[in-house]
């Protein structure tokens, strides 16, 4: 069956697979909820460890036995014809805490010109990545990231400081300000979002010239983006795990992300990639290997990796890559 058969399917059955369901206090709680699923996308159907045939794939905090579910929790074999898969991801979030960026010391300082892949965020969050330089139609450069690194999100003013480093890695005023917020999408608790994206503007005076396209370990991206495909192979730079490369395992994905205060947050239309992220990587690009961006990185898993189509995020922002 071809794909856009299958996203019509998917598309027309997620609403019976995917419920929002009550908020995620813990994991003992959501295992005896509907809310233990919590994404629905296509990807390829694993049967003993081999990827096979095009299918519906859905995602769940933990993988359950049929003994263990009740009846009309049981996700059917098939839909319409097509495959269903079912695998865990765990808990997928924004995290709203960084961890330790061992090894990786000239990630999170101060760094001048700043380039992406480093420590960066807004003054009141802990820090995330600085994904790339975009620019508007004007001319002016901006730091693109996610709106929970750079606007606490939807928390924020336009014109609040953002550091570099970010907070917690020893970013403070005056000296660390990189520039301002400029504008953000906000982030919805109730109907469904397409991108966790931010820009920031650099101050004016000096941080023109103290920003550097040049993704660390990547180099400079190319301003062609390229449309997600299944099975394409993918690389980014971030401020906790530095270079890691995967591969894209679902797209058109709807996804339910944790975020902080026990808010949760549905998505569509997203990317999943494996295990390639971790707190503190919020906001990197993802590129192909021939650096053409792909998305924006903002959650994760210890499982997978959920990435905005970089399309849908310069397009909701008004700007493209430098």
């Amino acid at each position: 069956m071809e794909y856009e058969a299958i996203l019509r399917i998917k598309e027309e059955n997620k609403s019976l697979l995917f419920d929002k369901g009550p908020r995620i206090e813990n994991i003992s709680q959501v295992l005896t909820q509907v809310s233990n699923i919590i994404g629905v996308g296509i990807g390829e159907k694993t049967t003993k460890g081999v990827e096979g045939k095009l299918g519906i794939i859905v995602s769940v905090i933990k993988k359950l036995s049929k003994d263990e579910l009740e009846k009309k929790r049981i996700i059917p074999e098939s839909i319409e014809g097509v495959k269903t898969d079912v695998i865990e991801t765990g808990v997928i979030s924004a995290p709203p805490t960084a961890i330790p960026s061992e090894g990786l010391y000239n990630r999170v300082k101060r760094i001048k010109p700043a380039p992406p892949g480093c420590s960066i965020g807004h003054y009141k969050i802990t820090c995330g990545t600085f994904g790339c330089v975009v620019k508007n139609k004007r001319g002016g450069e901006f730091i693109l990231s996610n709106n929970h690194v750079l606007a606490n999100e939807n928390d924020a003013e336009i014109g609040d400081d953002i550091f570099q480093p970010g907070p917690y890695d020893g970013g403070e005023s005056p000296k660390d300000k990189i520039g301002e917020l400029d504008r953000f999408i906000p982030i919805s608790f109730d109907e469904p979002n397409y991108v966790d994206c931010a820009i920031a503007k650099p101050e004016p005076l000096r941080t023109y010239r103290d920003l550097s396209p040049f993704i660390i370990g990547i180099g400079l991206p190319r301003r062609e983006t390229v449309e997600p495909k299944l099975g394409m192979r993918l690389i980014k730079s971030g401020r906790t795990t530095g270079i890691t490369r995967e591969t894209i395992k679902q797209t058109d994905l709807t996804v339910r992300i944790q975020y902080s205060n026990n808010r949760s947050a549905t998505f569509d239309n997203q990317i999943m990639a494996g295990y390639m992220s971790q707190g503190g990587d919020s906001g990197s690009l993802v590129l192909t290997n021939d650096k053409r961006p792909v998305g924006l990185l903002f959650a994760g898993s210890p499982y997978s990796t959920i990435i905005n189509p970089i399309e849908a995020v310069l397009r909701s922002l008004d700007v493209e890559i430098k």
